[in-house]
């Protein structure tokens, strides 16, 4: 895991691979309305 290697706290984890989902959904759902 990437994050282990930069000492990165169990909660950031968390938060980072939550935030990245999110983003992930976001970016999608406007890609489909573009089209």
């Amino acid at each position: 895991n990437g994050l282990r290697i930069l000492s990165v706290p169990q909660e950031w984890q968390m938060v980072i691979t939550g935030v990245i989902v999110v983003l992930a959904v976001y970016i999608d759902i406007i890609r489909r309305r573009g089209k």
